[in-house]
């Protein structure tokens, strides 16, 4: 993740991107934001401005009233920019079991989706 926020500018941006681009018709609020993406909310607020003007994410409301934020589907970089932070730094076989063991023992773990780089994959683990 080091040279995606970099690049990017900063890491909290980065997880903001991959969160709306892995749930592309998830409306999220920023509180939601900042608890999925364990930043502060002051952060994610500059984060999600930039990202608005960008074009990234729009304003949404739900049926329920609820004002938030999704993935705007007519970015124009949308497809490129997918591929490059599913491609750029996949998650090696050795972190996905150190990240999963800390959960208890596992007997069987499947690696699929997002982690061997077909988003298309209904289930991911």
């Amino acid at each position: 993740m080091e040279t995606l926020s970099k690049l990017f500018g900063s890491e909290a941006k980065v997880k903001m991107m991959r969160l709306f681009l892995f749930n592309p018709e998830t409306v999220f609020d920023t509180a939601e934001i900042a608890k999925r993406s364990d930043e502060n909310p002051a952060k994610v607020r500059k984060e999600v401005n930039l990202l608005f003007k960008t074009n990234l994410i729009k304003h949404h409301q739900t049926r329920a009233g609820k004002n938030g934020f999704t993935l705007n589907s007519q970015f124009m970089y949308l497809t490129p920019l997918q591929n490059f932070l599913i491609n750029i730094e996949p998650l090696q076989p050795k972190e996905i079991v150190k990240r999963i063991g800390k959960l208890g023992t596992i007997k069987l773990l499947l690696v699929a989706g997002v982690f061997i780089q077909n988003p298309e994959s209904r289930v991911d683990i």
